[in-house]
Parts: structure tokens; sequence; C-alpha cells
């Protein structure tokens, strides 16, 4: 610790951390240090820790923080938290200086907290900004190729802003009880099938397939569950706001949170909370139960067909509700992009973990560009093998012609890629994943049902476990079944679409052909 970090036991005094080498309450956010850096004698301490992991087994009912309440929605009235005494002040909105009534501290606007919205602890800027402006920096060399270039030539360290996200971290106690069936591959055998024709029939290969219930018991234990509490960002995959850039970049480090302080904010903006906890629930009772399958999933690995869990009881016996700041350093730029649809595009960086996600606009025309030059030369070169006796080289020319279409169609194909890959509009966060779980007393049945007999070597009908339907919108797509080759259905949609539009290119192509030669044999 340097000669200006005190090595002194902090002295808290009226739920404001003050100077523990001169007592001031004047300090700023320091971000070499992560700490408050006295402005009196330059002595940085630490702010104590208020969110470490533990303790969620024990939980019993509903618990609140104070900074979970619902927002109040007086527009004429804020309140201002004095950094000196802790005191609460609510004045007018529109009062340019206020004095606190206790100590007389002057107030500055970054105490200022629309009422309901002050929330219970925060992470500091760990990750400086010269370090997220490389990141983005390197984000967008990787997607150079295609990008609109006034929104890669914008980006430094004037154009990136640090910001503190509201969300609501929520603790939950569980038990949980799941139902469903699962099959599992027995072997095959040959059956004689008729074939319809007289009396030929022929051996098919048939798939035995034994069929199970289930059911799965056990104490769910969620630490820090994360959710966005600002309405722009809560529905994700949102092409007008790129909304799910914010998502994928959790999770944060939440037990390192210190107790809310406004010092931490000056130098930065943030923004206000605007959803109650009310208008979260149904958001976290889906992740949970998605939560909760995923975890039972690890002890389903036997039936290589497929789970489909039919019911879950979720019985919560306790859970806890606090809300918070997070910082997120974030570079944006209102962009038109292809369609002429209008868009906020971001790269926004963890300034706690360094994990980076953005979107970033294709330029205007490209698309269009890309396509359109295999697309003309297959007319043009249809109409040229018409106008020079096409079946002469019959099938030269339709060799040339499948090739030029088969181009059209991959190059559509890739820039429609390329267009989701640069908005990332399907990134979310994986909390399945990386929320803190923990499960205790786990029970497992799986009851014999029967054995029958399948066609092919499909996955069980509507089976979910790969579903997460608390990443909504988008990010909600349901996994499509697999046939007998492995080989998604989906894609047989695909192949036969892709058909169709070679067939459609190929009778414009002809037409025109047709038409330029009767038009010269007409002229001569």
């Amino acid at each position: 610790m340097s000669n200006n970090t005190a090595s002194k036991e902090l002295k808290i005094k009226g739920k404001i951390l003050r100077c523990p080498n001169c007592g001031a309450s004047e300090a700023d956010f320091d971000v070499d240090t992560g700490g408050l850096k006295c402005r009196k004698c330059r002595t940085v301490f630490m702010s104590p820790r208020v969110n470490e992991f533990g303790g969620v087994e024990e939980l019993v009912g509903e618990i609140r923080g104070d900074g979970a309440n619902d927002i109040e929605t007086d527009d004429f009235v804020v309140t201002l938290r004095c950094p000196s005494c802790g005191a609460n002040v609510m004045v007018n909105k529109d009062a340019e200086t206020v004095s606190c009534h206790w100590c007389r501290h002057i107030l500055e606007s970054a105490e200022r907290v629309p009422n309901g919205s002050m929330p219970d602890m925060l992470l500091p800027f760990k990750l400086k900004k010269k370090e997220a402006l490389i990141e983005m920096k390197h984000f967008l060399r990787e997607r150079n190729l295609f990008s609109a270039r006034g929104f890669a030539s914008d980006l430094s360290e004037r154009t990136i802003k640090g910001v503190y996200l509201p969300y609501a971290v929520v603790d939950i106690n569980a038990t949980v009880r799941l139902s469903g069936v699962g099959e599992k591959s027995v072997g095959t055998k040959l059956v004689l099938r008729n074939t319809g024709r007289d009396d030929e029939s022929s051996l098919e290969t048939v798939y035995e397939v034994a069929n199970y219930d289930l059911e799965r018991d056990f104490n769910l234990v969620i630490d820090d569950l994360t959710i966005e509490a600002s309405s722009d960002k809560f529905e994700h995959g949102s092409p007008v706001n790129t909304s799910s850039v914010i998502n994928a970049i959790m999770p944060f480090d939440t037990e390192e949170a210190v107790a809310w302080d406004s010092r931490y904010l000056k130098g930065f903006s943030s923004e206000k909370r605007d959803l109650n906890i009310g208008q979260l629930r149904n958001r976290v009772r889906t992740q949970v139960n998605d939560i909760a399958r995923h975890v039972a999933m690890a002890t389903t690995s036997e039936f290589d067909r497929g789970v489909r869990w039919d019911d879950i009881k979720i019985d919560v016996q306790g859970v806890k509700w606090k809300t918070a700041y997070f910082p997120v350093w974030l570079y944006s730029c209102a962009m038109t992009g292809v369609g002429g649809k209008r868009a906020i595009h971001y790269i926004a960086v963890n300034a706690r973990t360094g994990e980076i996600m953005g979107s970033v606009p294709l330029r205007p025309k490209i698309r269009t560009v890309i396509v359109g030059i295999p697309f003309v030369l297959t007319i043009l070169f249809t109409v040229y093998a018409f106008m020079t006796n096409f079946s002469k080289h019959f099938w030269t020319n339709i060799a040339c012609i499948f090739i030029l279409i088969t181009a059209t169609i991959a190059t559509a194909k890739i820039m429609k890629q390329k267009s989701r890959e640069y908005s990332n509009v399907s990134e979310r966060h994986m909390y399945e994943l990386d929320t803190n779980i923990s499960t205790k007393n786990m029970k497992t049945t799986n009851h014999y049902a029967n054995t029958t007999i399948r066609e092919d070597k499909r996955m069980i009908e509507g089976y979910n476990e790969e579903k997460r339907w608390g990443a909504h919108n988008l990010m909600m797509s349901e996994d499509p079944l697999e046939d007998a080759t492995g080989i998604k259905s989906a894609t047989y949609v695909k192949i036969v679409s892709y058909m169709i539009i070679a067939l459609f290119l190929i009778a414009i192509a002809a037409m025109l052909g047709l038409l330029v030669g009767s038009v010269i044999d007409l002229a001569s």
C-alpha cells in the first residue's frame, strides 16, 4: 500500500464512509486503486464489501434491500443523499444548490437520485478507459471487412463513455421437483415390410426404444442471479436498440460489490432503474425454471434420445432482492443500416471483467452489391447462352448457370449470416452456466415404462433440454428435432427454399434469353 493509502481501520459514521486518516467525507473515486481518495489529505481508503457469496440456503420469506422498493412517480421531488452524514434530503428537482439541513454539506448532482431508484450496492470501475479502447479496436478489426466506415472512424477515448447501469440481484432458496419422460436406445432390428406393389416386400431397419418416466427432486440455491432493471435493456434481441449486447457482457463479479456511495459516480454517467420488482418477477421465474432444468439434465446422460420435462414445480422458501449499479464502458452510434432501418449500435465492455460485445453496422449497400454481382452474371450468361445456340453446348451452359445460381444463393446466405454476426442480436448472458448455483439432496427416479418401436433416430418428440425460455425474444428459439441422419429438419426447409429460388432464377433467365432471341430473329 502506498504512502497515501491508509492502513488504519475504516471509520463509518452515519452510514457514510469517512477518511480513516483525517475524518473528512469529501472524497473522489480513484480508478487506479478502486477506492476513494480523500480530497483533503489524499489518503486512499477502500469500501468494505457488502455482498459476499453464502448464506442463501438459510433464506426464508421475501427480503428486499432499501434500494429495491418501488420507484416513486413524483416528477417534482427528488432525493439527495448527503455524503457527509448519510441523511436523505428531499428537494424540488429544479433546485440548483442544496445544502444538507443536518450538517450543511453542499449536495452535488452526483447525489441526485430519483426517489426509490437509489441502489443498495455498486461495483466500482476496474478496467480503465484506455484498456477498454484497446479491446474495442480489436473487436472492430475482426469485423472491419464489411463494417460501416463512419462507425469505426469515430472510435476514440473522447467518444467512449463510462456508465453505471441498473440491475436487480436476486438470491433464491428453493426446492425443485421435475417430472417428465426420457427415451433410451435399446437396439435395431430388421422387419419385412410390404412395399405396396403386388406382393413385393423389403427389409427395413427400425429402432427399439425404452421409455422411462423420470422424476428429479432437489434443493436449489441461486446466489446473485442478475437481471437488467431498465426497460430499454430488459427486452433482449431488439434490432432497434441492440439490447442483447448489454446482456451478453454479463456476468459481473457481484461478490465484490460495495455499499451504495454516490462518490463512486463522480466522472461517470448513470441510468436510473425504471422497473419495479413486480415487473421483474416473470423473468426471474423463467430463468429459475431454466436453471432447474439445466441442473436436472446433468443426471440424464443415459437417455440418448432425449428428455422432455412435462412438469416443473418450484417451491421458493426464501428470496432476497437487491438493486445495484454495475459499470460499463460504452461506445455508441446511431446509423442507418441495411434496409434503411435506423438503429443505435453499441460496443460495450464490462468494466470489471473486460468481457466485450458489440453491434457493428454493415455498410449501407454492401449486401446489394455483393449479392447483385453473381445474380447479374447469371442473367447475362443465360441470355448469352440462348443467343449463341444453347443446345450446342447444352450441358456446359447448364453447369455454368448452376454454378452462378449457387454463387448467388451462397453470397446471399453469407451476407445474411454476416449481418447477424455483426449485429450479435442473438447473443446473451449464459445465466444457466455463469450464475453461482448449488444443489443438495438430489433424488433421481428413472421408472421403466415400456419398450416401443420407432421408425428413425429422431429425438423424443418435444424434447426441451436445450430451450432457454428466460433468454427472451430472438434468444428463445427452439432447437429443431434431428432426423435419422443427424441433420436438423430445419435444414431441409432451407434446401427446398434454395432449390425453389434456383428454379425461379433459371426460369427468369430462360425467359429473358428466349425473349432476346426472338427479338433478334425478328430483327434479322
